[in-house]
């Protein structure tokens, strides 16, 4: 079944958060969200959670995307240090997490980083993937000179 224990510090990150169809995250020991709506459509989608710390606070804000815009936001989230044995599963369920149910659908590209990306960034990832004859236009080869005629 792949279920196991959600236990500290495993991060989950998937569809059908308490409700079908519905983005969430849920890090053990730590909390967890998601959004609002849901994103069931059939269609794919550019999906982000980015966690934003502030080592002053020892907080984050944890942050949703989809599709370049942000979904959902929780401030003040205390940070703890990754334990080195953690698990992280996307679209996956835990025993004792937030997640009801398996994710139903497929995920392509998956990305993980260490440097919290902005909206802008997100953004713009977004619009290149979607449409990237659109996004920048490329013109046609000029030729430059770089030693002057004599």
């Amino acid at each position: 079944s792949g279920e196991t224990q959600h236990a500290y510090a495993d991060k989950l990150f998937g569809l059908n958060f308490g409700q079908s169809g519905r983005l969430g995250v849920d890090h053990g020991g730590v909390g967890s969200f998601g959004g609002n709506s849901s994103i069931s459509d059939d269609f794919w989608h550019h999906v982000a959670w980015v966690q934003e710390h502030d080592d002053t606070t020892k907080t984050a804000v944890w942050r949703l995307y989809v599709d370049g815009k942000q979904l959902a936001a929780k401030p003040h989230v205390p940070t703890k240090l990754d334990d080195g044995n953690h698990t992280v599963r996307l679209g996956g369920r835990s025993l004792s997490s937030v997640f009801a149910q398996f994710f139903q659908g497929h995920l392509d590209e998956v990305r993980v980083s260490n440097f919290a990306r902005g909206s802008a960034w997100l953004s713009a990832s977004y619009a290149n993937q979607k449409n990237p004859a659109s996004f920048a236009l490329v013109g046609a080869e000029e030729q430059i000179s770089v030693f002057p005629e004599p």
